[in-house]
Order: structure tokens, then sequence, then C-alpha cells
């Protein structure tokens, strides 16, 4: 999507909801929210710029290809979407981690 040598780099409304923005962070939160809780939390950053890298790469492709535009926010909303997804992941792994040790202390005052 062209735009004008003054619009280049303001975020504005249009250009975050005509470039995808939104779906870009939600796929990614997604993607990257799975990704963390499905691998060992010790590979969180490997995990983290993987999806970056992916996310970026793939955006840039689009630069190069005719049928394609190259848009600057969406690397953005990537970004965003891959950290939040993996804060959301880490908040409910906390939570479950919580919820299991809860358990373990309950089990241990019963049957000890």
């Amino acid at each position: 999507m062209p735009y004008g040598s003054s619009d280049q780099f303001l975020l504005s409304k249009m250009a975050l909801t005509k470039s995808g923005f939104f779906q870009h962070l939600l796929a990614y939160c997604g993607l990257s929210a799975l990704a963390c809780l499905a691998f060992e939390k010790k590979s969180i950053w490997l995990h983290f710029m993987a999806f970056v890298l992916l996310g970026s790469f793939l955006e840039l492709v689009q630069f190069y290809l005719p049928y394609r535009t190259f848009n600057i926010f969406d690397i953005a909303a990537n970004l965003v979407g891959v950290a939040l997804g993996m804060i959301f992941a880490l908040m409910v792994s906390r939570k479950d981690a919580k919820a299991l040790r809860a358990e373990d202390r309950g089990r241990m005052t019963e049957g000890g």
C-alpha cells in the first residue's frame, strides 16, 4: 500500500486498520503463546527471537513480491504480538505452577 511522503511514518488509525495490524498482532500473539506453552521455559528467548525473525523475514520478502506489499507496521504488529503472546503464556504457566504447588502442599499435609 503506497504512502505519501508525509504519511510514511505516521501511525494513524487508517494505517493500523488497512495494513492488517490487528490481524498480525492476534496471529503472532496466538502463535507465540502456543509455542511458549508447548515447549520448555528454558528456551523462551530462543522462541522469542525465532518468531521475531520469522515475522520480519516474511514481511521483508513481501517487499520483493509484485503481488504483495511491504508494510513496516506489520513488522511492529508481529513484534508486539509475539511479546504479548509470551507474556500471556508466562502468566498462565505461573498460575498453573502455583496451583500445582498448592496441590502438592495439600497432599503432603494429608498424607504425612
